[in-house]
Order: C-alpha cells, then sequence, then structure tokens
C-alpha cells in the first residue's frame, strides 16, 4: 500500500524491490569488508528488511532476512566462504534473527493498525457525510412545505373578507416564510434568486398539460421579476391555484399574465 503503482504492475513487484535491496546491501557489505573483516556481517541487511517491512508486509520482509541469514554467514562471517561452527557464530546468527523478527512484527503490527484505523476513520466520515447528506435534505424538504404552506396562506387571506382574520393569515403566512428560511439556512443553501417569468411560464405549460389545455393559450409577459425562493413558491401556487380556477370555470381564449412590483 506504500507502493500502489508498483502493485498495480505487477504483485512480484514487492518481492522484486524486496531482492533489489538486498543485493544493495551485499554489495555495500562486501564493499566493506577488507575495514569490518568479519565483524558486523549481517548489520547491512537491516535496512533492506525494515524497510521490505514498512514498504511491503511481512511475507518480503520475512523472505528477506531468511536471504540475508546464508548471505552473510557464507560471505562475511570469518573465515569467509567456509563452513564455521561456533557458540559465538551462531549466537551473531540467532540474534539477527531474532532482532529481524521483532522488527518485523513490531512495524507490521503498526502498519496494519494504521491501515485499520485509515479505513475505521474512511467508515466514520462516510457515515457523517450520509447523516449530514440527510440532514440537508429533510432540512430542504422542511422548507419546501413551509413555502407551501405560506403559499397557501396567502391566498386564504387574499379572499378573507374578515380583517382580523385576514391579518392572522398574513402573519402566520409570513411565519411559515421565516421558519421555511431557517430550514433553508440551516441546510447550507444561501439566498437564491429566481427568474420569475421563466419559471412562471413552466409551471403554466404544466397547469395546461394537466387541464388538457394547449400549452399556448397561456401567456406570460417579460417583467424581469427575480423573487426568493420563498416568495417563488408562494406565488407559484397562487398562480396555479388562479389557473386552475380560471379552467374550470370555461373561460375561453388566451389568457395573458403580467407580474408588477405588487
Amino acid at each position: 500500500e506504500r507502493f500502489p503503482k508498483l502493485k498495480l504492475l505487477s504483485p512480484a513487484m514487492p518481492w522484486v524491490w524486496t531482492a533489489v535491496m538486498v543485493m544493495v546491501a551485499f554489495v555495500v557489505r562486501l564493499s566493506m569488508q577488507g575495514m569490518l573483516g568479519g565483524g558486523l556481517a549481517y548489520s547491512a541487511f537491516y535496512p533492506a528488511v525494515i524497510l521490505s517491512a514498512y514498504a511491503f508486509g511481512r511475507g518480503p520482509s520475512i523472505a528477506a532476512a531468511a536471504v540475508a541469514v546464508p548471505l552473510g554467514f557464507w560471505c562475511f562471517v570469518e573465515p569467509a566462504f567456509e563452513w564455521k561452527f561456533g557458540a559465538n557464530i551462531v549466537a551473531g546468527m540467532l540474534f539477527f534473527g531474532l532482532t529481524c523478527g521483532v522488527v518485523i512484527t513490531i512495524i507490521t503490527g503498526a502498519t496494519q493498525a494504521l491501515r485499520q484505523l485509515s479505513h475505521e476513520l474512511g467508515r466514520a466520515k462516510a457515515v457523517a457525510d450520509n447523516h449530514a447528506a440527510l440532514f440537508r435534505e429533510l432540512n430542504e424538504r422542511m422548507s419546501h412545505q413551509m413555502r407551501l404552506v405560506a403559499g397557501v396562506l396567502a391566498l386564504q387571506a387574499k379572499g378573507e373578507p374578515e380583517p382580523q382574520v385576514a391579518e392572522s393569515l398574513r402573519r402566520a403566512m409570513e411565519r411559515s416564510l421565516l421558519i421555511s428560511r431557517v430550514h433553508r439556512e440551516l441546510g447550507g443553501r444561501g439566498d437564491e434568486a429566481v427568474d420569475f417569468d421563466a419559471f412562471a411560464a413552466a409551471l403554466a405549460r404544466a397547469v395546461c398539460a394537466e387541464r388538457n389545455q394547449p400549452v399556448e393559450r397561456v401567456e406570460v409577459e417579460p417583467s424581469g421579476l427575480k423573487l426568493s425562493l420563498e416568495q417563488t413558491t408562494s406565488l407559484s401556487v397562487a398562480l396555479a391555484e388562479c389557473l386552475g380556477a380560471l379552467f374550470d370555470t370555461g373561460v375561453a381564449g388566451r389568457l395573458r399574465i403580467r407580474f408588477d412590483a405588487r
């Protein structure tokens, strides 16, 4: 996982690079044979084992240590290139093997724990993102519903003969719009201006299609009106109700819609 491109090229690449590191360690130690003699016969192989364990995992690093033992024993322990036995020789070999085993266990365990932690963090982030998306969707739906309620209240207030009732409906509409705006802000949505001419034209076509009327019956005059989302939803409810009521009464001919500042 430290070298994903190499792994994509071939599954054997970790083993190839481990072999290259062991060869480099062998060449370095061989170049220092005249100075070190039989001392530190295995020391040059430690970096290869450590890097292999960190980069490629337990298998290649164990192979690197297993290859380093006979190389160091045969080529660098005095007398070189001969069979030799002795307590100090066996102890040095065993110490190298034990040290490599401890290093491989610690490094591979740490990298595995880090990978597991990374996966857990990834899952936690995915869950958090999913919950955030659901929260935004909920707020968006609540905002839509409150805007629809505000539109219905506006229609009720428009046709209400009692001034006090009409005023109460108007205040309820304003509160509904306020709640809708708060939900939209909680969902991370800012104020967005809507081109109401285009929106009204599309809405009129939809109402005509629903009532089996020719779409060219309704014409929306250009006004350049820009409204907020709350105002757009409320006014569109009123517009749809008005068009539906006109069609229900059997009005014939072309309908022209014009918006002004009021």
